[in-house]
């Protein structure tokens, strides 16, 4: 428990309860455990299940209002305590007042005199407790809605439609306006829904922006409060003329709102283009494995970079905006002043005696600070009106709808699993707005979106507790069904039948079966995975049960994977299971479901990405298994041979629509059974991987009727009784991801170099210097002119008023404290007893008017200069830092980004740089600004009084004592707050790529719960940091008090005596020379801390990267390499040096243009011989030389840019297609037509002369510019005999990742963009696992023909891929076990099996595989 919970009132008072979290920050590196906990009304958990509650009361309500309402009694005591404080701060120069009263005139008892200094001290130390208080308050009520808002904005994130596969239909004004500035661009934008940038940015700036404004909003409540009583004061003094000055202010209202709407449209353009910039810095962190492969790191990065000026062009805009509303708000008060004075002389003729002269100047000079402190909350309250709009914005988008039919509601004919009569698209930027698209019982038509892939009157009824197979070609709709059921589509009509258990609902478990009976159990096509051990992947949140736990690995082909691995099931995955080959993250995936008590299971193309062995083992021994006995399994899969004598239920997708769907053999009966069956023709005549069962062949009716119905899920219970060891976990697991790093101790006077180099160097803060000794120039010489205007009445009074006057230099006007607003506003009516008329002289009233306004002009421009100057350090450090940890981050190592979380390198882009942008210069140049007024000071008072030496020494002991300590300490809860942050930032991200499998859990409850408990460890050192604040201000007020109290004891002590002039100005130069010692602790601090966001860049800037991209004179030739020979010797490879050795020596010779295949089982390096012919990984020993050049002796560019990949994980980015294939336009539209035909995804009669503009909104373009039809067969981009609609022009949209388009679209847009390269070397990894066989084998035959003067390296599961090929390489846990000819492999004539003849005997198709292989011998020989 926090000891703030029990504290006592005086340890409450003082933030004395704070003292241990002091010691330990003076001391040693403050951890998270060193922080007591928050007050329970403070944590996550409470703060937004309290708003819940309120939420449900005020539905109606807006977002500000509910917050408003529901933080309204905080508000309430905040605001006392501003009332208090500001009345406090009069009180101090009114005993001041009296005090010099009695200075002046001693008949005044001298214990009255003593009286006034107590009070004062009293004061001070009353100020500074209540206004402690109030800042105290603020920063719980911005803990408690920092919490808040971010709490929303997640729930939102799991509840609100999936818009990861949104694009944005083009409508005819689209791409016109050129300079991007139409109405209908603008427009379209705002009104899209939240991209993960957006979503991103509002986490990590706006809730900020909104929440901070809790802190500081007490100033536009206290800054009238004392434009008030100067107006009373000034009227007292001068009359109604003070009444006209102020009257300006009123006249400046319309003024100030136009600035202001000016101010609030710049911020939401800038929010806008900083939402665009982190969605495509995301995406290339995102691809960056692509973006390496491809050599395309300059490139992408001057991509980012450009969105980055837009962006620094909006900050621009928003900087001069910033100017207009200094420049406004610093000449109100000139305007004020020079219109009260011209009234008062010229127009109520008032004699302007020293007394009202000086009286009514200190008193304008007051008004400055809260009428210039008004546009600084005017501006905050401005950017948090956005950022709340924004959020708003985003939280009233729409959410998935309960699109389920209640298994209570069920009629006779409807299916208690299926659709019935169901319509549905995905969503498109109109659609996903309507609040009502996916309502039950809407009353308004949807109406079906050409453009968009839409499934089409689906109805089926899918068995309970059996297996059910969904096939067809690549891009027909299946995964689409899948998430159809799962209610994530925009449903048009009809209705969807799947038991779904509410979330605030108990789980309800069958006795029997031990199942949830509403549970379902979902693996999406694209393996979703935590960053997290395998076992807590598997676990997701269930509890351990080692029996079942152990037979899940055992059926999910996982045990020999967990063996190999050396921390076994506790082996840290890394972000999207970085470390795991394909097979392994879709097969923890589906040990996941398989865990999970769920009776539905929902399976998308699971099968694809492992091989034909491990393939057969999970269909006998998992699908078909005990463990899934009583469970229903609907199961997307291309290989339909090996499952169909086993499934009850068998539908065949294509184009959106159920072309034929029943039982085995009601389908045979229909004869329909030879189109499912066609659907995967071409795996019975040549595919390994299509296993058959009881070797029967399932191609002919009679085979089909004849297999006797299988006993499902008992027959191989025996054979999982040998698996039931449990699986034995590393004792000391290894984290693949280690904890954020930070730095320790004060920040280092390189981080301080790295900033001032970066505005601007030497020059820079030269010129900055000098604009500022002008400014102060000019405001000595505003102070000095008042003296000479005085001086021009009572040249006796010089002495005084100079002593006086300059008791208001002290400090800047314009310092946004309220503790300096208003001290002694009153202290300095000048007395009249020092006035004699008789020394007046006659004056020009006009004369010193003029110079003074002159003066005044000038000061006012002098800021404005010195804003301008700052600005613009602040624009180049932030364009010069952000270039520099760019290209920092895209040169960095594979390893880099496997072992650092997505949201810890998005951390420094967003949050950090939102720092960079925003506020580091200002608060440099505040700073220096203090640095000069308490140095100004000294100087003055040391020439006055030079025993004041003796008092600020003694007070610099004091401060050095403190603040020593909260520097430390404050320094240190800085950088564990940002540390914090990143773990969130890693949440959003991982939730917003699988929030639909968290849905189909029914796991949004869980995932809330964790992300409340991150809020938690981040909110804690945020919120002691600014306890650590208070628990200064507190005793260096009372310090200060101490001073005065002491200043004041001894001036009465003095036997000499001082006159009341000295007097005033030793006592108002003492407080003030505290108070600017105070802000200078806080503001070196405040930097200490921002200077946090740029070691935390520079960490990244300053880290190891790869070898150079290019060697100059070690270039290949230009057209390396011509022959395409690769000799690999003795090669070894390590990820890390602390890692185990994966490629163990291995040898062999690739000669020119063999076709040359990769096998092996999951684990044996196949993938990372890939890597090392691309250098993501250097060798630990041996080489490689192609055509006869070491690769390691040239650059990474001239290496990476002369091969072609084609990977396993396909990554497209936004954009268009075209974009896509062809992202630097180096080819003309007929080869890009070409490429997509030459992987099938449009029919060869294209004509290359179409045109590729396609507005959506113009179903005759789409017409015109797709390709048509290519005969009977149907290809991946072909949907019965037509173009699949997202082809039909180059110019259709790709969203974010390419989620618009199906798993084996994105590999065969993968493939085409590989095969535009044209490269001498090809390398494929996995890169048809996902398209059907029918589209493989024709991808396959094509490249036999097109790559013949290529060499083709192809790692494969499907042994039928490569069964064809020159050779075949073994690899076995990075060994080479063999490397032949595949005749020579499947020969066993001399006695002895080959490990690929065992392979492919394994895989039931031998026979069919040394046919095929017979075959082509026999086509040599004829050759």
């Amino acid at each position: 428990m926090s000891p703030e919970a029990y504290a006592s009132y005086l340890s409450w008072l003082f933030f004395s309860w704070f003292n241990g979290v002091i010691k330990i920050g003076s001391t040693k590196t403050i951890n998270l455990s060193d922080l007591p906990e928050l007050l329970p009304q403070l944590r996550a958990r409470t703060v937004w299940s309290q708003f819940q509650m309120f939420k449900n009361v005020r539905k109606s309500a807006s977002l500000l209002k509910r917050v408003l309402i529901f933080n309204a009694v905080s508000f309430f005591w905040q605001f006392t305590f501003v009332v208090i404080s500001t009345c406090l701060d009069f009180s101090v120069p009114y005993f001041l007042k009296l005090f010099l009263s009695y200075i002046n005139d001693p008949t005044v008892p001298p214990k009255v005199a003593y009286l006034y200094i107590v009070l004062i001290f009293v004061a001070q130390v009353s100020r500074s407790l209540v206004q402690s208080q109030m800042f105290y308050m603020g920063r719980k009520i911005n803990v408690s809605m920092m919490a808040l808002l971010n709490a929303e904005i997640y729930a939102k994130t799991l509840t609100r439609r999936d818009m990861s596969g949104l694009v944005s239909k083009k409508t005819k004004s689209d791409g016109k306006d050129k300079d991007g500035k139409g109405k209908g661009k603008d427009k379209g934008k705002d009104n899209a829904p939240a991209s993960a940038g957006k979503v991103v940015n509002l986490m990590s700036t706006d809730t900020v922006r909104v929440s901070g404004v809790c802190n500081f909003w007490h100033i536009g409540v206290s800054s009238p409060i004392g434009i008030a009583l100067g107006t009373y004061l000034l009227y007292d003094l001068i009359g109604w003329s003070s009444l006209v000055g102020m009257s300006i202010l009123v006249i400046t209202i319309p003024v100030n709102k136009a600035v202001r709407k000016r101010y609030a449209k710049g911020q939401r353009e800038l929010s806008s283009a900083r939402d665009d910039r982190v969605t495509l810095m995301g995406e290339l962190i995102a691809g960056i494995r692509m973006i390496k492969f491809f050599a395309w790191e300059l490139s992408f990065s001057e991509k980012v970079l450009k969105a980055r000026e837009i962006e620094l062009k909006k900050l621009v805009n928003v900087y001069k905006n910033t100017i207009l509303f200094q420049l406004v708000w610093f000449s109100s008060p000139l305007l004020v002043t020079l219109s009260s004075f011209f009234c008062y002389a010229k127009i109520q003729k008032g004699e302007f005696t020293p007394a009202v002269a000086f009286t009514a100047m200190v008193l304008f000079t007051r008004l400055k600070a809260p009428l210039n402190g008004l546009p600084a909350v005017y501006m905050a309250l401005t950017n948090a009106s956005v950022s709340l709009g924004r959020i708003a914005e985003y939280l009233d988008e729409p959410n998935i709808k309960d699109v389920f039919v209640n298994g209570q509601k069920l009629s006779e004919n409807s299916p208690q699993i299926g659709m019935k009569g169901l319509t549905a698209q995905w969503w498109t930027s109109e659609s996903a707005k309507t609040p009502e698209a996916n309502a039950t019982g809407a009353t308004e038509a949807r109406t079906e979106d050409t453009d968009t892939f839409t499934l089409r009157n689906i109805t089926v009824a899918f068995p309970v507790g059996e297996l059910s197979i969904v096939c067809g070609p690549t891009g027909g709709g299946k995964t689409s069904l899948l998430l159809g059921m799962l209610g994530e589509m925009d449903v048009l009509s009809g209705e969807i039948y799947l038991p779904r258990r509410p979330l605030d609902g108990s789980k309800e478990f069958d006795p029997e079966t031990g199942l949830l009976n509403d549970g379902v159990a979902y693996v999406s096509q694209q393996a979703w995975l935590q960053n997290a051990s395998i076992r807590d992947n598997i676990l997701f949140g269930s509890v351990y049960e080692e029996e079942r736990y152990n037979q899940v690995i055992e059926v999910c082909a996982l045990k020999r994977d967990l063996e190999i691995l050396e921390d076994g099931d506790q082996t840290e995955i890394g972000e999207k299971g970085i470390t795991l080959s394909g097979g392994q993250k879709q097969r923890v995936s589906l040990a996941r479901a398989i865990y999970s008590r769920s009776r539905h299971v929902l399976l998308d193309d699971c099968l694809s990405a492992v091989d034909a062995h491990t393939a057969e083992h999970i269909h006998e021994k998992c699908l078909i298994g005990p463990i899934m006995k009583n469970r229903t399994c609907i199961l997307v899969t291309h290989h339909v041979r090996l499952c169909i004598s086993t499934a009850k239920h068998v539908v065949l997708v294509n184009n959106g629509e159920i072309v034929v769907q029943g039982s085995v053999q009601h389908l045979r009966e229909q004869g329909s059974l030879s189109l499912v069956l066609d659907e995967d023709e071409e795996q019975s005549a040549d595919s390994s991987d299509a296993d058959t069962v009881n070797e029967n062949d399932l191609g002919s009716s009679s085979a089909i009727a004849n297999t006797p119905k299988p006993v499902r899920r008992k027959s191989i219970a025996k054979d999982l009784k040998d698996t039931q060891q449990p699986v034995a976990p590393a004792k000391d697991a290894r984290k693949l991801v280690l904890d954020e790093t930070r730095e320790e101790g004060r920040v280092k006077w390189s981080i301080y170099k790295v900033y001032a180099s970066a505005a601007g160097g030497i020059a820079f803060w030269f010129i900055l210097m000098v604009a500022f000794v002008i400014t102060r120039m000019v405001e000595v010489s505003e102070s000095l002119w008042v003296r000479e205007w005085a001086n021009s009445y009572a040249p006796a009074l010089v002495k005084f008023m100079f002593s006086n006057i300059y008791s208001v230099l002290g400090f800047s006007t314009s310092h946004l404290a309220s503790s300096a607003i208003y001290s002694d506003s009153q202290g300095y009516q000048t007395q009249p007893s020092l006035y004699d008329p008789a020394q007046s002289v006659t004056n020009n009233t006009d004369y010193y008017l003029f110079i003074y306004a002159m003066i005044s002009i000038g000061a006012s421009l002098a800021h404005i200069m010195q804003t301008v100057i700052v600005l613009y350090g602040s624009l180049r450090a932030a364009r010069s830092l952000y270039r520099k940890l760019l290209m920092s981050v895209v040169r960095a190592p594979l390893r880099f980004f496997d072992t650092t979380p997505v949201g810890r390198i998005m951390n420094r882009f967003s949050n950090d740089f939102e720092t960079v942008d925003g506020s580091i210069a200002g608060n440099c140049s505040q700073l220096l600004q203090l640095i000069m007024s308490a140095s100004s000071i000294i100087i003055v008072l040391a020439y006055i009084t030079p025993l004041f030496v003796v008092v600020a020494a003694l007070i610099s002991v004091a401060y050095l004592s403190v603040g020593k300590k909260y520097i430390s300490s404050s320094r240190e809860l800085k950088r564990l707050h940002s540390v914090s942050r990143s773990p969130i930032y890693s949440t959003f991200g991982e939730t917003l790529a699988g929030v639909a499998t968290i849905r189909a859990f029914s796991e949004q409850s869980r995932f809330m719960g964790d992300l409340l408990t991150k809020l938690d460890d981040s909110n804690r050192p945020f919120y002691f940091l600014w306890i650590a604040n208070r628990w200064l201000s507190v005793r260096s007020d009372s310090i200060g008090a101490l001073v005065a109290l002491s200043s004041g004891i001894f001036i009465l002590m003095n036997p000499i005596g001082i006159d009341a002039g000295t007097a005033g100005l030793a006592l108002t130069y003492a407080l003030e020379f505290v108070a600017l010692v105070n802000f200078l602790v806080r503001e070196y601090t405040q930097i200490e801390m921002e200077l946090n966001s740029i070691e935390r860049i520079t960490e990244y800037t300053v880290m190891a990267q790869e070898p150079p991209a290019v060697i100059e004179g070690r270039r290949p030739p230009a057209a390396w390499p011509t022959g395409g020979s690769i000799e690999v010797k003795d090669l070894e490879m390590k990820y890390a040096p602390e890692l185990e050795t994966v490629l163990r020596g291995i040898s062999f010779t690739v000669e020119s243009r063999q076709k040359i295949g990769v096998v092996g089982r999951t684990g044996s390096g196949k993938s990372t011989l890939a890597l090392s012919l691309f250098r993501f990984v250097e060798p630990v020993g041996g080489s490689i030389h192609v055509d006869g050049i070491n690769i390691c002796d040239i650059g990474l560019d001239d290496l990476r840019s002369r091969l072609t990949i084609i990977p396993q994980d396909p990554m497209l980015f936004t954009g268009t297609i075209r974009s896509n294939l062809d992202p630097f336009s180096d080819h003309v539209d007929s080869e890009l037509w070409e490429a997509l035909q030459r992987v099938h995804l449009v029919g060869s009669g294209q004509d290359s002369s179409a045109v590729s503009v396609h507005d959506g909104d113009d179903s005759n373009n789409a017409s015109t510019s797709s390709p048509t039809a290519a005969g009977p067969s149907t290809a991946a981009g072909m949907t019965g005999g037509k173009t699949h609609v997202s082809f039909s022009s180059l110019d259709n949209p790709v969203s974010e990742g390419g989620s618009n388009f199906s798993q084996g679209q994105r590999q065969l847009l993968c493939m085409a963009r590989a095969l535009l390269r044209n490269s001498k070397i090809i390398v494929m990894d996995e890169a048809t696992a996902s398209v059907d066989f029918a589209t493989d084998k024709a991808i396959q035959s094509a490249i036999q023909q097109e790559f013949e003067n290529s060499t083709v390296i192809c790692i494969a599961h499907r042994l039928n891929t490569i069964i064809l090929y020159d050779k075949v390489l073994v690899l076995d846990h990075g060994k080479v076990l063999e490397y032949d000819t595949p005749a020579n492999l499947l020969d066993d004539s001399n006695g002895r099996k080959t490990h690929f003849r065992e392979m492919c005997e394994r895989s039931g198709e031998l026979e069919v595989l040394l046919e095929m292989v017979r075959s082509a011998e026999n086509k040599k020989r004829a050759v």
